[in-house]
């Protein structure tokens, strides 16, 4: 996966070799792009050369303790920062509705 930014103070438009097109904000990053997108696109190659986009390598988020995308009940720092409660931290919902 490749990650595009826009280095410029205007959009910028791209046709990918499927036929989508990115339209990328000043200033802006679309990440996780198929390389097959980009390849052998002369648009990206013109783009790049006159250095109005970068194309990197995507820099994938690996999280500690396994790969399960399911939500965890344990507390993140930034819950506790933001004052969230946690699913402990919550009252019981209860069944019967008042008379």
């Amino acid at each position: 996966m490749l990650t595009i930014s826009n280095l410029t103070d205007r959009p910028v438009l791209l046709a990918f070799n499927s036929g989508q097109t990115l339209r990328l904000s000043p200033r802006s990053s679309a990440g996780e792009i198929p390389e097959v997108e980009i390849v052998n696109n002369a648009k990206v190659a013109k783009l790049t050369a006159l250095n109005i986009i970068t194309v990197e390598e995507a820099q994938q988020q690996r999280h500690a303790g396994g790969g399960t995308r399911g939500g965890s009940s344990k507390a993140t720092d930034s819950d506790e920062a933001s004052g969230r409660a946690t699913a402990s931290e919550r009252p019981e919902k209860s069944a019967k509705r008042p008379e």
